[in-house]
């Protein structure tokens, strides 16, 4: 089940592009982190200025995206997408205006994801998750075609739920 929309980045001009966790009264804290788990992502401009994102479908965008997990323990780990041949590949880009922001949707059930918790003995509680949002320079963004930088949000509370029979 995905969430409902309520934008969690703050909005105003922060001079940076932020990103957070799009929650709602549906999702409340805190987010319930499985191998099934499906939830949205947003990415607010918080600049002057229209920015351009590489878009999920190719390979400029479909891995700017990334989690930090931690456990109560504070130990670290990443979920990211998995490595993806491109056999066709043109670039698609998302514009987000000053003030707006654009949605990616995140389902951890889709194949995509690795680096998801397996079976978790013990503490299920007191985890905490930040998405992390990362376009690398290359050849296009050194064109100005998009926007280049790293941005994350903060920690939320999280629970890894055991979904295994």
């Amino acid at each position: 089940m995905t969430s409902l929309l309520f934008i969690a980045a703050v909005a105003q001009y922060t001079q940076e592009p932020s990103v957070g966790f799009a929650r709602g009264v549906a999702l409340a804290p805190p987010l319930p982190v499985t191998a099934k788990s499906k939830f949205n992502v947003s990415i607010f401009n918080g600049t002057k200025n229209a920015i351009t994102l590489p878009g999920e479908g190719c390979s400029w965008g479909y891995d700017i995206v990334s989690f930090e997990l931690v456990s109560p323990d504070e130990k670290s780990q990443k979920i990211t997408r998995k490595p993806k041949a491109w056999f066709k590949n043109a670039l698609i880009t998302e514009s987000i205006l000053s003030g707006g922001l654009v949605i990616r949707k995140i389902d951890f059930g889709d194949g995509t994801w690795q680096g998801l918790p397996v079976r978790v003995s013990g503490q299920t509680y007191g985890w905490k998750i930040k998405v992390k949002v990362s376009v690398q320079s290359d050849n296009f963004s050194t064109k100005k075609v998009f926007w280049t930088g790293k941005m994350e949000s903060k920690f939320i509370h999280a629970n890894i739920v055991d979904t295994q029979d």
